[in-house]
């Protein structure tokens, strides 16, 4: 599911905030380090556990464990340090096989990040070129991330978990702009959620079967 609205611009640092951004390991965003608070204290122990996956090396702990702290960062509003966290954790992921319905569902975070930090950059109005430069491109990566979704969403393991991959990523779609391909996209949600009177590719296996996870963002 898509994140939350963005907030209120925040308020002046406060001694607290102007502590952290002098602390050179404070976890950072766009180079700046992040606000002491309830937030970061999640962050900082999501990227404790970050490194005891890493030592562990399997993917699956290692995938957990970068989701969680794109999760923490993203909650921080950092959302080019989530996107880069979660990229990984598909990396990781896909060293595992038949892990199609995880992949989508991170697939479908990753475009809901990359939108995020271009409404982030639309609402503060800012017409510098830079500015304007990193919200299309952030809307260029979101529609990347949504059509990998879209497409892996025909080779998941339950058609309706399917059709939900295409739901997100039409959100996407049309929070960018791109009317015609989201509606495209939905009409695929409900042509896939229809009920089907005989086996089709979707029947496998039980062993080979994957339980779709929740929602990762």
């Amino acid at each position: 599911m898509p994140f939350d609205d963005l907030p209120a611009p925040p308020p002046p640092p406060s001694a607290r905030t102007r502590r952290a951004s002098e602390d050179p390991v404070a976890p950072r965003r766009g180079g700046r380090a992040l606000p002491e608070g309830e937030a970061l204290g999640a962050l900082r122990t999501a990227l404790d556990e970050q490194r005891v996956a890493l030592a562990h090396g399997h993917p699956i702990v290692v995938c957990e464990a970068l989701t969680q702290t794109a999760r923490c960062l993203a909650a921080l509003h950092a959302y080019a340090e989530a996107e880069a966290s979660l990229a990984s954790a598909l990396a990781a992921l896909r060293q595992m096989p038949g892990a199609a319905d995880a992949e989508g569902d991170l697939l479908c975070a990753l475009a809901e990040i990359c939108c995020n930090e271009a409404d982030q950059v639309e609402a503060l109005e800012d017409d510098a070129p830079e500015a304007q430069s990193r919200r299309r491109a952030a809307r260029a990566r979101a529609r990347d991330w949504a059509d990998g979704a879209s497409r892996l969403a025909l080779l998941t393991s339950d058609p309706g978990w399917g059709a939900i991959l295409l739901m997100r990523a039409a959100d996407v779609l049309e929070r960018g702009g791109d009317i015609d391909d989201a509606v495209t996209l939905q009409r695929q949600a409900l042509a896939l959620s229809e009920p089907r009177r005989s086996p089709s590719r979707w029947a496998q296996p039980e062993g080979l079967r994957h339980a779709a996870p929740t929602v990762l963002m």
